[in-house]
């Protein structure tokens, strides 16, 4: 099969492929399957780093073979060696310098007053399993011509210009992350004996609706400590998280409250409720009409944002009304029924309701 594919292939371009170089490619297409083998056994897991590792290895090959001018084809394979993948040993190798992983975005929301998205990020490890940080990055599908990307430092940019971008309300761009095999390589991998990798994310952008909320990726952590006789003095602490789809996610272990302050909260001997207070990336223009947000904040006990384990949870649903002109605010809070629930460390969930009876 192999062979018939070649002739097809040298039959189209012109090119001379002789039998002994057909036979070395085909050795070569041998020995990648044969590695894949090696790695693919039953019942592996799809997602794990070991098979996108072998995955981009074929990629790698592809894009390698993709590369060769057709007066490689009629070479001596030793001469031209498809980038280093004439031998079993040298496609082994190959493996060992991992693909870049964990591709991940910073925003996927379109801002009504900013053509920059967010920062695109990968994981990468070098063949000795240290961090690599020579990360290039580009996008591909259908809908890549609305956006470019910085390959160096990954921030990702929308060009609203471009036709039909209005008729849009989402788009589904590729996010490709290439590695340096070496940390002196100055040029992200074409073609030769040095062999970068690739993986990809897909991901979904959309706009932001002009006269909503955006909350920004940064809020203050307004905590208390108490000292000095049990006076509260303010603690308040930075976070830094992402923000996808209008949720705020921060590091839960960067998040740590005052127990002795929330001790006087509870027993009634002092103490000063903690408080969140979140940035607004974009003033809304409602048109002097007053919108409705709907507002969620989930506070897990843990170091992470699942409770698996014993954590403890709490959270609680409300309603805030909004008007703005684009450039003032004002915010009110409706009567409302206040939902939520908590969940203790042993697994019990409690519904819990507040009711706010007047507007403020």
């Amino acid at each position: 099969v192999i062979t018939s594919v070649l002739d097809s292939a040298a039959l189209e371009t012109g090119a001379t492929i002789s039998d002994a170089n057909k036979q070395k490619f085909a050795a070569s297409i041998a020995n990648v399957n044969q590695v894949l083998e090696d790695v693919l056994v039953s019942g592996v897991n799809l997602s794990s780093s070991d098979i996108k590792n072998a995955l981009a290895t074929v990629n790698q090959f592809s894009e390698t073979v993709a590369a060769l001018d057709t007066s490689d084809l009629s070479v001596d394979l030793a001469d031209a060696a498809f980038g280093g993948f004439d031998d079993i040993e040298t496609v082994k190798s190959a493996l060992s310098n991992p693909a870049p992983t964990d591709i991940s975005m910073s925003g996927l929301l379109i801002s009504s007053d900013s053509n920059t998205i967010g920062t695109a990020s990968a994981t990468d490890l070098d063949s000795n399993g240290d961090a690599n940080t020579d990360i290039v990055f580009s996008l591909l599908g259908d809908d890549k011509a609305f956006f470019s990307i910085d390959q160096n430092t990954g921030v990702l940019t929308v060009d609203k210009t471009v036709a039909n971008y209005d008729d849009k309300s989402s788009f589904s761009i590729v996010i490709k992350a290439t590695d340096y095999a070496d940390a002196d390589n100055d040029n992200a991998y074409d073609a030769g004996e040095v062999k970068g990798k690739s993986y990809v994310e897909a991901f979904t952008i959309v706009k932001q609706n002009p006269d909503a909320l955006v909350v920004a990726n940064a809020l203050t952590l307004n905590d208390f400590d108490l000292a000095n006789n049990n006076v509260a003095t303010a603690d308040n602490t930075q976070l830094i998280g992402t923000v996808s789809n209008g949720t705020f996610y921060v590091a839960s272990d960067a998040v740590k409250l005052n127990l002795k302050n929330l001790e006087a909260l509870a027993n009634g001997t002092g103490g000063s409720a903690p408080s969140l207070t979140l940035t607004l990336a974009d003033l809304p223009d409602t048109a002097g009409e007053t919108k409705t947000a709907k507002f969620n904040v989930t506070l897990v006990d843990g170091t992470d944002s699942s409770a698996d384990a014993g954590e403890r949870v709490i959270s609680l649903d409300f309603e805030m009304g909004y008007k703005s002109a684009g450039t003032d605010l004002t915010l009110t809070l409706p009567a409302q029924t206040v939902s939520g629930y908590y969940i203790n460390s042993d697994g019990t969930k409690v519904e819990i309701e507040a009711n706010n009876s007047d507007v403020d």
